[in-house]
């Protein structure tokens, strides 16, 4: 089980204007990204660094900054590993209290869910988290220029071309390339 990072917000809460700054290192332990959470092949390699900074803005706490890390990645075409860094800036969020006047109507096209902060201590290691995995590609490459794999033997085209004809067809659609073939 990782632990987190607390912050006690309660002099932020009361002073407008306040702000305070933070950095620190997180784990893929302690941030809980262990591969259940991360989708598959991608890993995070060593430790992530956060920096973030703490501001009362009048009627909310403002949680802003960068998140850090190397990741390795599986690439999605030629299946080889490949280490990538990435950084990630985040803002978040949490109101102070619940005001009619503040209120944002969902039709409203800059509506931006924002929760309502309850108690003294905030978890910052789940805001970075949160972070780390919205800037995760869906679909990894190890290169735009990437060939991937051969589909008929397998070989990484990257690598070396293969012997496998481009012309090899899928016998179901045999008659349909000879058709075409005749035009």
């Amino acid at each position: 089980m990782g632990w987190s990072v607390l912050i006690n917000v309660s002099e932020a809460k009361k002073t407008p204007g306040f702000y305070q700054e933070y950095s620190w290192r997180e784990t893929a332990q302690s941030l809980q990204l262990h591969e259940s959470v991360l989708q598959e092949g991608i890993w995070l390699v060593d430790q992530a660094d956060v920096h973030m900074k703490v501001s009362n803005v009048t009627d909310r706490l403002l949680f802003s900054g960068t998140v850090s890390a190397r990741i390795k990645l599986t690439c999605g075409r030629c299946l080889a590993e490949f280490l990538e860094d990435i950084s990630v800036a985040f803002k978040e969020h949490l109101l102070l209290s619940v005001d009619k006047t503040h209120q944002v109507e969902n039709d409203d096209p800059m509506f931006e869910p924002v929760e309502l902060l309850e108690g003294n201590m905030v978890d910052a290691t789940e805001i970075a988290a949160d972070a780390l995995l919205s800037c995760l590609p869906m679909n990894p490459l190890c290169s735009e220029e990437c060939l991937g794999l051969c589909p008929v033997c397998g070989q990484d085209l990257n690598q070396k071309t293969c012997e496998c004809s481009e012309k090899e067809v899928d016998p179901r659609l045999a008659v349909l390339a000879e058709w075409l073939d005749k035009k």
